[in-house]
């Protein structure tokens, strides 16, 4: 079965010098770091080139992946979206400097609710965003990693999808709670996946007491309803390769914005809880 690497989103980290990072993955035991792309982080489309070569080379030397680039990139395919492309050109530039294997975009709609009103999409549309993406993406050796989020959310949904889109740099990130909120199995989520899933968010939460809630409630990791062994068990049984990340959204989560739920506290909890699975994905 495949190994179990950490990584985190530095999504929480902002402020954060490079060398907090590698200490931060040294204490820890950190394999990976996926960086949000964002001028208030350490990594951002248009910094200095030199700047990310620097990163790279820091972290190559001390063994620390850089996963993907997360950029906030969202396709809808109705209209024009060249500046979206143009902005995965910088973040693919980016990548190729710092070494990061992937480019994080998203799809559709960004609903918390059933009933929150939902601008229109166009599938068509989004298929050829997605293969100019990846146009985009493979001259600069990258490639193009959907989050499973939104009406794109399910591997049911994902899986024709990455069949149209045809192209081999494209891939995904799978978001364990975003196919749960809508109702799919694990099972079915990892089998449709299959060689196509990237990379892995880890999260935890609950259902939301409220029927038209689409989102779950966030919790600590470890404490929610999400069956993270069971999910970690049944990648490793897949042969998934890449890095189970957690991704700590602290800045749009209130639920998180609490004291103790700081990545300080965070990170180390979900190392030692990650750490503590047995091959068959319970807690020891």
């Amino acid at each position: 079965m495949g190994e179990i690497r950490l990584a985190y989103s530095s999504l929480p980290c902002d402020g954060w010098s490079l060398e907090d990072h590698l200490d931060n993955c040294r204490r820890n035991g950190f394999a990976g770091i996926e960086f949000r792309e964002d001028p208030q982080g350490l990594v951002y489309a248009g910094m200095p080139v030199a700047e990310a070569r620097a990163i790279g080379e820091a972290l190559r030397e001390a063994g620390i992946a850089a996963t993907d680039i997360g950029t906030g990139v969202c396709f809808r395919g109705v209209e024009d979206e060249s500046g979206g492309l143009a902005h995965l050109e910088a973040a693919a530039r980016l990548a190729e400097a710092i070494g990061a294997r992937g480019l994080r975009v998203f799809l559709g709609n960004f609903a918390v609710r059933h009933d929150a009103p939902k601008a229109p999409i166009s599938h068509e549309g989004i298929v050829q965003r997605l293969r100019d993406a990846c146009d985009i993406a493979a001259v600069h050796g990258r490639e193009i990693w959907l989050e499973t989020h939104n009406e794109y959310a399910t591997g049911a949904v994902i899986r024709p999808l990455l069949d149209e889109v045809g192209r081999l740099n494209f891939k995904v990130i799978y978001d364990i709670l975003h196919p749960l909120e809508d109702g799919e199995d694990i099972r079915d989520t990892i089998r449709l996946l299959g060689g196509d899933c990237a990379h892995v968010h880890l999260k935890d939460g609950v259902r939301s007491a409220d029927p038209v809630d689409h989102d779950w409630i966030y919790t600590l990791f470890g404490q929610g309803e999400a069956p993270i062994g069971e999910i970690v068990a049944l990648l490793r049984e897949s042969g998934f390769e890449g890095h189970y990340s957690l991704e700590w959204e602290t800045k749009w989560r209130k639920e998180l914005q609490a004291p103790g739920m700081e990545a300080e506290k965070v990170f180390p909890e979900y190392a030692r809880i990650m750490n503590a699975l047995e091959p068959g994905g319970h807690h020891r």
